[in-house]
């Protein structure tokens, strides 16, 4: 179900701190593990829908899941922490229908400065942001954690609503939630995250490594690969900085990985075939390695040919503007080699 119909604004009534990860567990009945702190950064404007008195922005929610750990709102503000301050209010989502239980057990001594205190433990953990040249601000967490699995579960958390605003986040398969906070199993440096990018507006792009922890302070190098250019970055050096021509949304261009066995990534890329913008309402790039020399054949849903083209590039690059052809699905398929790609485009 949609987790944003199931919002409750509560509130810890004691004069001290409480804890999350002692509050969640009695109440796991009733609520799930997502909690969210309204931070109110952004101006709020008169709304323009009838139903609404006035326009707020669900970026300006910070987030903490329990036994995960939190992400930011907006860029320099404090990262929520299992500590929530005395008469904190709080947004947490509803899992079913009952009564949210405050015991003192969930209270604890200090930690009532800020709800934003430092963790207590660290764990395998890193924080991602993505900026533009602006404002823009948006982090994703992502944590190993031995009790967590690497399927959606109480360890992951979605990102509030955002509309067609920019957003940043990981993909976990089976679901098309856009997740902002992800805890999976154990760290080993093979892994490999997809990462999601929803982009509102074209312009210039950095993917930063905000804060890391746990076995990434102690020397593990931390990756980004682009795969629309076949780049492999250290993100651990500094940013990536990355351009996009129109709005669309990418979630076959980057992941994070933890190695730089460029043999391996290398390899993979053979079979990798980039295609952007996606959605376009026309033009796109294919981008793809090994051979100069291509076949591109585009298809519709039936699978009627409606474009065959020889192509070569030394980039490993082409344009094709298909703003002629009626709005809809299409397959592009991209044979090099003797092995063949196929994407799936759809054009505005």
């Amino acid at each position: 179900s949609d987790s944003s119909n199931n919002q409750n604004l509560i509130g810890n009534p004691y004069p001290s701190a409480i804890d999350l990860e002692v509050f969640q567990p009695d109440n796991s009945g009733v609520l799930g593990s997502t909690f969210r702190f309204w931070t109110h950064n952004s101006v709020i404007s008169t709304g323009t829908d009838p139903n609404y008195a006035w326009g707020f922005t669900n970026a300006d929610y910070s987030q903490y899941v329990k036994g995960t750990g939190g992400t930011a709102a907006h860029p320099g503000s404090p990262v929520p922490t299992q500590y929530v301050a005395s008469g904190q209010g709080f947004i947490c989502e509803a899992s079913s229908a009952g009564t949210v239980i405050f015991k003192n057990s969930h209270r604890v001594a200090g930690n009532n400065n800020d709800f934003h205190q430092p963790e207590q433990e660290d764990k395998d953990r890193i924080w991602l942001n993505l900026t533009d040249d602006e404002y823009l601000f948006r982090q994703i967490l992502l944590a190993f954690l031995p009790e967590a699995s690497d399927e959606f579960d109480s360890y992951d958390g979605v990102r509030m609503f955002l509309g067609d605003a920019t957003d940043f986040y990981s993909i976990i398969e089976g679901t098309d939630q856009h997740i902002s906070i992800q805890g999976m199993s154990s760290f080993n440096e093979d892994r490999v995250v997809p990462l999601g990018l929803q982009i509102a507006q074209s312009g210039t792009y950095h993917i930063s490594l905000a804060q890391y922890e746990g076995v990434f302070a102690e020397g593990q190098a931390v990756y980004l690969y682009d795969h629309y250019t076949h780049t492999l970055h250290n993100l651990m050096a500094g940013d990536y900085t990355f351009t996009v021509n129109e709005p669309s949304v990418m979630e076959d261009r980057f992941d994070v990985r933890f190695t730089e066995n460029t043999e391996s990534v290398t390899d993979a890329a053979l079979n990798e075939m980039g295609i952007y913008p996606n959605p376009t309402q026309g033009v796109f790039n294919v981008l793809w390695t090994g051979e100069a020399q291509a076949e591109l054949t585009i298809t519709d849903v039936t699978g009627k040919t409606v474009m065959r083209r020889h192509v070569e590039s030394e980039n490993r690059a082409y344009q094709i503007d298909m703003s002629h052809f009626d709005s809809g699905v299409y397959f592009v398929h991209l044979k090099v080699n003797g092995e063949e790609m196929k994407r799936k485009l759809i054009l505005e």
